[in-house]
């Protein structure tokens, strides 16, 4: 006879602590939140990558099916998994979707096994673009604050069709909301920061006040797009896709001021911008990070860094550190370039985070600066595959159990 004790993530958040003995199963509600990612009960933690531009490439072009090199690549460097865009980023190009859902659907398909083939998990940010689907549906962002809305119909019939479709299969690592959408919360100077116009691409010619969202819209969003996904998959792990909150994030919404934020008020902020049913505190951090706190507080990224990690442990709650990353303009050669990247990489690692992804992999918009490819800053992912070495043990390597959010004893087997 022997005892095995896992706690898992079920529907509604809940916890169970699961007790084995000779054959017979019991559960009880857990005391406190689980704090890790795992891996057929091996504590989890993995460096991967950004790769917006796969499949939203053949969104725009169906025929390119350049991302297959970008996968083998990926592949070549055992790069566990990538965050990439689902979806159209201009409201004309959203249109497949809602058009030609056959062709849309292949170009998931094809992309998604394409990754499973080559053991490439993959965190689906489902709408990257928030502006698309209310332009699309001729309505302003606040739109999304309605669960009557177009916008908020459309979203939910999407994501229930691609739940659907994908549940259970372990190359989705986690379903994602959308790309920084927080930071259009609550702002003093709101009406410069609207989404930008391209009416050729399907946008209206011009925005107002209406556009303007608020911290309480996003969050009823954020509310419906998880109960959506755990409808369908109760067990699937779900992230909001936030940026870091700015410095001031919480007197933003206390008194539309620019007054930065004390520390606790950071992680009050980050709590409240990852809300109940996301199992992630979500951030996007860059070593160009400043202006957090008071001088006397904190300097450089690494201190916003630490915060951001003393709050994960402190809610028991995971960090996802949805990128990260060193621009090369940024510094005066390559060495200083790679030294700077290798830096922050350790403080990354180093402060926990479950899971964090570098910005950003074959992407030719940001080539020069931010790209990584072939010759080109690939220096970063040999770095990434030699600290996941250090970090994911062989039997972790070898399993095909799709990552859970869970605790469980070190040496504990399945």
């Amino acid at each position: 006879m022997f005892q095995r004790l896992y706690q898992c993530r079920v529907l509604g958040g809940l916890l169970l602590t699961m007790l084995f003995s000779g054959g017979a199963w019991s559960a009880k509600p857990a005391s406190q939140a689980p704090d890790l990612l795992c891996r057929c009960a091996k504590p989890y933690q993995a460096v991967g990558v950004n790769y917006f531009d796969g499949v939203y490439r053949r969104i725009r072009h169906p025929e390119d099916t350049s991302y297959i090199k970008g996968l083998d690549l990926l592949k070549k460097y055992n790069v566990p998994f990538a965050r990439i865009s689902m979806s159209g980023h201009w409201p004309a190009e959203f249109k497949l979707y809602t058009e030609n859902p056959k062709l849309y659907f292949k170009i998931i398909d094809e992309f998604l096994a394409a990754a499973e083939a080559r053991n490439i998990g993959i965190v689906a940010s489902v709408f990257w673009n928030y502006a698309a689907i209310p332009d699309l549906m001729g309505e302003p962002m606040t739109a999304w604050g309605r669960a009557d809305s177009k916008t908020s119909k459309l979203a939910k019939k999407m994501t229930d069709e691609l739940v659907e479709r994908y549940k259970g299969r372990s190359v989705i690592w986690a379903w994602e909301f959308g790309n920084e959408l927080m930071l259009r919360a609550d702002l003093p100077n709101a009406e410069r920061l609207r989404p930008q116009l391209n009416p050729g691409k399907g946008t209206p010619v011009s925005r107002s006040e209406k556009d303007d969202l608020s911290s309480n819209e996003i969050l009823d969003a954020y509310g419906r797009f998880a109960s959506s996904v755990r409808s369908k998959e109760p067990l699937s792990l779900l992230s909001s896709g936030n940026s870091l909150p700015r410095p001031f994030a919480y007197n933003n919404t206390k008194s539309r001021s620019w007054k930065l934020d004390t520390k606790n008020e950071f992680c009050s902020v980050l709590n409240r911008d990852n809300p109940k049913g996301f199992d992630f505190l979500s951030i996007h951090i860059y070593a160009d990070t400043k202006g957090y706190f008071s001088s006397l507080q904190a300097g450089g990224y690494s201190d916003v860094l630490k915060e951001a990690a003393a709050c994960s442990a402190q809610s028991k709650r995971p960090l996802f550190i949805g990128e990260f990353g060193v621009g090369s303009k940024d510094y005066a050669s390559p060495v200083a370039e790679q030294a700077a990247f290798q830096a922050m990489l350790r403080d990354v690692v180093d402060s926990g985070a479950a899971l964090s992804a570098v910005w950003v992999f074959d992407f030719p918009f940001h080539r020069g600066n931010y790209n990584i490819y072939q010759g080109e800053r690939e220096y970063q992912l040999q770095s990434i595959a030699d600290m996941n070495r250090t970090l994911i043990s062989a039997e972790a390597s070898r399993c095909s159990e799709r990552i859970k959010l869970c605790t469980a004893p070190a040496g504990a087997k399945p």
